[in-house]
């Protein structure tokens, strides 16, 4: 009986197991064989990267800004590395390096072994004839080419086009889709940034199949990358030139513009870079000249809030003319100053007897000394706003600010002070708290220039495939509509015609052209010498053109803004029939 309860046990005991064992194998075959088929075709293959090329950059009229150049590498395939030492030594001395560098480099890499390591960059035809003549001795080491960006004229336009960098840790741990992979470059600023998504090629490689220990047995296949989409920019080219010459060394910003369509024809920002730099590392002494105090070649100054000083009385003018508070021909007294309690404000001149009319062809800051105190912060800042001051224009650029449009509310919210007169006088001429961009006076300047209508700023004109077939094309938006009297627009016009023909923006003026403009002095303390400004639009009768020009510290408006503004004025009229 004993014998039988043995083999009864050991009987049920055999079932039991066989059980469990084809339990398990129904798991890991039926269940989960999807998931571990996964894993071992990872396991079993292993891709070598080939990094597709970024999709060029152009100009309205075709012309390349920004591409992708070929050039040869010289790579370690740390698969096939057998001996580090010695290999480090014969590359050390074909490339002339120092072998303790290269062994260091490749010490950090060896984990990743199916990720070919750069060693060096722009290989002669010389050196790669010496490498092809070591292949025997060294089947790791080989020549790849490789796609750099090149930017095609240095530094003009650096900071609408941008410029890459290799994609950090961070980065692609918040990056959701997978697309990167650590040593893959991404745009870090201008259109480069804005539209990555489109400029980014898709990757191919060799999949390559190897052993248990990682050894490489066969090529299992090779998938061709895909290069990026072209960006085609509403920028003309020639304009940009011109432009950048006209600003010169001085610092600033110029924005040229299409008032009835918001396309951006040229956008300029001194001081500036050279975006071919961050195709490599960066030197000491490149670092070192992008982080000058008080220089800040990065920074788009056009995308930046400065006081806009005298180019906002338009709008004082347009609250004084919406409101009825004065009449056309009311005159008032500039003795050079303006008296406010103890407060002695000056004007730039003495102008004498003045009308509203005149104060503003001629800059008057006694006229608006007095509409500052008729109009109050709150009318002037409703104004504003319902001009579009004050908020983002939307332009698709990384880094645009909304500069600041001061109320009685917000000062009293944030500096906890009450409105005073004395910030009304300031206020009206365009100082005090009140802060604009170069590109919102362009966008502004657009609305003037359209009677009341404003498009949203672009520099995208469109996108096309490798082979230059269009897939979005960008249309022109309305972004803001206003309405004032007819009334209001026609002294405007009239008057900043008249700032060109006999005003303050007169070395702006072009026989047979009709300019309308207004120029611009602002003070922004501690800074020793003031901003100066020009905003403009041509032709008065028909405006196809709007420029705004700012130079940081450049002294007045008159004397150093309208004349650069001049000399792109004349270049548009004369050849924009011949896109050149």
């Amino acid at each position: 009986m004993l014998e039988k309860k043995r083999f009864l046990f050991f009987y049920f005991f055999i079932i039991l197991l066989f059980s469990i064992i084809i339990l398990r194998l129904v798991y890991l075959q039926i269940i989960k064989f999807e998931d571990y088929s996964l894993k071992s075709a990872k396991i079993r293959a292993r891709v070598i990267p080939n990094i597709a090329p970024r999709g060029h950059i152009y100009d309205r009229y075709g012309r390349v800004l920004a591409s992708s150049k070929p050039i040869f590498s010289a790579y370690i395939l740390p698969v096939k590395l057998k001996d580090i030492d010695s290999t480090s030594a014969i590359i050390a001395n074909i490339l002339k390096k120092d072998k303790q560098k290269i062994y260091n480099k490749i010490i950090r890499q060896k984990d990743k072994a199916f990720r070919p390591l750069l060693i060096s960059d722009y290989i002669s035809f010389e050196t790669i004839s010496l490498i092809e003549e070591q292949s025997h001795r060294l089947p790791s080491f080989v020549v790849g080419a490789r796609n750099i960006r090149s930017y095609n004229y240095d530094s003009l336009a650096a900071h609408i086009l941008g410029y890459i960098g290799e994609i950090n840790e961070e980065e692609l741990c918040n990056n959701i889709n997978e697309k990167y992979k650590l040593g893959d470059l991404i745009g870090r600023s201008g259109i480069e940034k804005q539209y990555e998504s489109y400029l980014k090629g898709t990757n191919g490689g060799e999949q390559i199949e190897v052993d248990p220990y990682g050894n490489p047995i066969k090529v299992l296949s090779y998938i061709q990358p895909l290069p990026g989409n072209n960006v085609v920019l509403t920028l003309d080219l020639a304009l940009q030139k011109i432009a950048e010459t006209a600003l010169g060394k001085k610092k600033g910003a110029i924005v040229v513009m299409n008032p009835k369509n918001g396309d951006i024809l040229a956008l300029v920002s001194h001081p500036t870079f050279n975006p071919n730099i961050f195709t490599e590392p960066i030197t000491e002494e490149q670092w070192d000249f992008l982080h000058q105090e008080d220089f800040h070649p990065l920074h788009n100054r056009a995308l930046t809030a400065y006081p806009p000083g005298s180019i906002f009385k338009i709008v004082t003018a347009i609250a004084i003319l919406e409101n009825n508070f004065k009449e056309k021909d009311d005159t008032f007294y500039c003795p050079g100053y303006f008296i406010l309690g103890r407060r002695k404000a000056d004007c730039w001149k003495k102008h004498g007897k003045i009308d509203f009319f005149d104060g503003l062809v001629h800059s008057c800051d006694v006229v608006f000394y007095n509409m500052g105190l008729l109009a109050g912060p709150d009318l002037i800042f409703k104004t504003s706003k319902n001009l579009g001051l004050g908020t983002l224009t939307g332009v698709d650029l990384p880094g645009e600010t909304a500069g600041l449009l001061p109320s009685s509310k917000w000062k009293l919210k944030r500096l906890k002070e009450p409105w005073y007169p004395g910030d009304s006088i300031n206020y009206a001429i365009g100082q005090g708290f009140l802060q604009t961009t170069p590109l919102q006076m362009a966008c502004f300047t657009s609305l003037v220039a359209n009677k009341g209508t404003m498009y949203k700023p672009h520099l995208l004109k469109e996108i096309t495939t490798p082979e230059q077939k269009v897939i979005y094309y960008q249309q022109a938006a309305i972004s803001k509509k206003v309405s004032l009297k007819k009334s209001t627009w026609d002294f405007i016009h009239r008057a900043l015609t008249q700032v060109v023909e006999r005003g303050t923006g007169v070395a702006s003026k072009i026989p047979g052209i009709t300019i309308a403009g207004k120029t611009g002095t602002a003070e922004d303390p501690p800074r020793e010498d003031p901003h100066a400004w020009f905003v403009s639009f041509a032709p008065v009768e028909d405006p196809q053109i709007v420029i705004v020009v700012f130079v940081e510290g450049g002294g007045h408006g008159g004397a150093v803004a309208a004349p650069i503004a001049k000399k792109i004025y004349k270049h548009y009229f004369s050849k924009r029939k011949k896109g050149s």
